[in-house]
């Protein structure tokens, strides 16, 4: 016999929806309001920006702004604002990826060839891991068509498979021991998010943390988007606060 009624478990499950619209009306919509917590800082002073509310509508300002005896002058910024912002600066980063990020991408690599005499280890690991990687869809068709048979598929497969791994594995520390490696890997990161993804229309929180490390507000009200591969473009929105 169950420990519980099942009547008497339908009634508390219906008490507890009913206790949670009552008391959690706003249930997930303040996590969306706080989302540019500890993101948006203060150029001028360097403090971060904390939320405020008025009339009704939920804004950001410096909190050093009433804090401390020292002024600070750089203006609050609406949420909805720093949204479309966002919206804006990735719209033009699309619209320019290539000269802002692959132009880009192209001269450190070079630079990079030259500085080590020719030689690039990453590229030529790139496209040894192309070449497997066709030579194991080769086999895979084989033996979808029967030419192959078991053994011998997952024979060459998975002597296929072991040498990319272990070129992963190489590339992957060559990466990270490498700086100037390590920020071409972010540029490389970020020219394929901005590829695979559309223009936007609205705001992305996922793509925001995907690309951004954090918004500096510009004394003059100006937006500047710090993005993880060093860059930081700065946009100008007329209808800020």
């Amino acid at each position: 016999e169950p420990i519980i009624d099942k009547n008497v478990f339908e009634k508390v499950q219906e008490l507890r929806k009913e206790r949670k619209r009552k008391y959690n009306t706003n249930d997930g919509k303040e996590k969306s309001r706080e989302f540019f917590t500890k993101k948006v800082y203060c150029r001028h002073c360097g403090w971060a920006y904390t939320k405020k509310r008025r009339n009704g509508e939920l804004f950001w300002r410096c909190h050093k702004q009433g804090t401390t005896a020292d002024e600070c002058r750089t203006p609050p910024q609406a949420d909805s604002v720093l949204r479309q912002a966002f919206i804006k600066m990735f719209n033009t980063l699309k619209q320019n990826s290539r000269v802002v990020i692959h132009e880009t991408l192209l001269q450190l690599q070079a630079l990079k060839v030259k500085a080590n005499g020719g030689k690039d280890e990453i590229a030529e690991i790139d496209r040894e891991l192309v070449t497997l990687s066709e030579q194991n869809k080769i086999y895979s068709e084989l033996f979808a068509q029967q030419v192959l048979d078991e053994v011998s598929y997952y024979a060459h497969t998975d002597k296929l498979k072991n040498k990319m791994t272990e070129l992963r594995s190489r590339r992957l520390k060559i990466v990270n021991d490498d700086e100037d490696e390590n920020c071409m890997e972010r540029l490389r990161k970020l020219e394929r998010i901005v590829s695979d993804r559309e223009f936007m229309t609205e705001f992305d929180e996922s793509l925001f943390n995907d690309i951004t490390e954090c918004i500096y507000v510009e004394e003059n009200g100006e937006l500047t988007f710090v993005l993880y591969c060093g860059f930081e473009l700065k946009v100008c929105m007329e209808d800020g606060l």
